[in-house]
């Protein structure tokens, strides 16, 4: 019941449960062939969602919101996203009403590790 789809390949592309790129998804939804594939969409989880920021990729993630089907339901996934009120805000004036719910507990610790050749 689940595929996958990575753009160059896919296995059981037409599973009701599909983890694909957001650059993938975004190309669905501009595609016209794809449109009715995405009819009933009930949910699309964004991983990675403070890459929203980034100069290069954000704008992939930007879009794939804007024009994510009205009725589908949105999680967006980030362990460090800075603004995430002042996200909520404009996912508000796209989607409707939208919470945040954060946490400070990290399962696997954030740690910092450098190392040199030089002593």
């Amino acid at each position: 019941n689940v595929g996958l789809s990575t753009g160059d390949s896919g296995i059981n592309r037409e599973a009701p449960l599909v983890v694909m790129t957001t650059e993938v998804f975004r190309n669905m939804l501009y595609d016209d062939d794809n449109l009715e594939s995405l009819r009933g969409l009930y949910a699309v989880v964004f991983d990675e969602f403070h890459f929203m920021n980034d100069p290069q990729r954000g704008t992939v993630w930007e879009e794939s919101l804007i024009s994510c089907p009205m009725e589908s339901r949105i999680l967006a996934l980030s362990a460090t996203i800075a603004n995430a009120r002042q996200l909520k805000g404009w996912i508000d004036s796209i989607h409707g009403p939208t919470d945040v719910i954060e946490s400070q507990f990290r399962p696997v610790p954030l740690e910092y590790y450098y190392a040199s050749t030089h002593t």
